[in-house]
């Protein structure tokens, strides 16, 4: 029988990691958890300027990680239809401009929204507000909340003259 040496549980193999089962470690999933959640923050600082100082000695892997993205942008398209996830693989989209082509935002993540999935070339690069906006749109969201708020404000009317009725 083992204990762990933090908190005194027995350990067993559902509160134990096999790591530590191997090397004969003796503490439980949860002691671990906050050690490790405790060490983390203690070496915040430390971690940030290693990594820091590691993308300073490496330029050359943030010009292939650059050149990726531009690739990426370029013929990778990202989807949903009908709830899943699909991803389009060589497909020709219209040149990336670095800006939002409805509201002319630079700023924040610049996306590519399609309506076609036979023609690519049918879509506009939109900011994150403007391709949700321009989803809703596509999708009758606008019609489904004007007849919601319509069917509400008649409830709303409807409970006002029954309690008018009623006094």
């Amino acid at each position: 029988m083992t204990i762990c040496r933090i908190c005194k549980v027995e350990l067993n193999e559902n509160n134990q990691w096999a790591s530590d089962k191997k090397s004969n470690n003796c503490i439980c999933k949860e002691c671990r958890k906050q050690k490790n959640k405790a060490n983390y923050w203690k070496n915040l600082e430390k971690r940030r300027a290693y990594y820091r100082e590691w993308a300073r000695n490496n330029p050359k892997r943030k010009q292939r990680n650059e050149k990726r993205r531009e690739h990426n942008r370029a013929h990778i398209l990202d989807t949903t239809r009908n709830g899943q996830k699909l991803r389009f693989i060589n497909v020709e989209k219209r040149p990336f401009p670095a800006k939002c082509e409805l509201c002319g935002a630079t700023e924040g993540k610049i996306q590519y929204h399609h309506w076609d999935d036979k023609n690519f070339l049918k879509g506009m690069w939109l900011c994150v507000p403007c391709h949700r906006g321009a989803s809703y749109i596509e999708n009758d969201f606008h019609m489904r909340y004007l007849s919601l708020k319509l069917k509400i404000e008649v409830m709303e009317m409807t409970k006002q003259n029954m309690e008018i009725a009623i006094n």
